[in-house]
């Protein structure tokens, strides 16, 4: 069959299945999203599906810098934990930011500074994953 059709014919099908891919990668993509977005309204790390498993994974933990921020204005927190927590601007374009681990060590002081760093913490879901089951 690509014998027989010329050098034109040939890069004219190529460019043509290469839309149609990116238009289903879009689509695809679009579908995606709908299906994170809806997951995230109900709650929801799972979907019942009769041939795929669909999950929801939850992402690594981001911090809200401005939350944090009273973490280094508390007597109550020593200044050795916050040195390990806390990584300032150091360079631009490297924006001041919190380190989990760090983290971890002042919220088991507990009391004020570890509900300050339950509120300054969020997950967001990731993509899901659709797998046949």
């Amino acid at each position: 069959m690509n014998e027989q059709l010329t050098d034109t014919e040939l890069v004219d099908l190529f460019v043509e299945a290469q839309v149609t891919r990116q238009g289903a990668a879009d689509v695809c993509d679009a579908l995606l999203m709908t299906i994170r977005n809806r997951m995230v309204e109900k709650g929801a790390t799972q979907l019942v599906h009769p041939t795929h498993m669909v999950t929801l994974p939850i992402g690594k933990p981001s911090y809200d810098v401005g939350v944090l921020a009273q973490l280094l204005e508390r007597d109550d927190v020593p200044a050795a934990l916050i040195d390990k927590a806390f990584i300032p601007t150091h360079m631009e374009p490297v924006q001041a930011r919190w380190d989990g681990r760090g983290l971890n060590e002042i919220s088991k002081l507990g009391g004020a500074a570890a509900e300050i760093i339950k509120d300054g913490t969020y997950r967001a879901p990731s993509m899901p994953s659709i797998k046949i089951k």
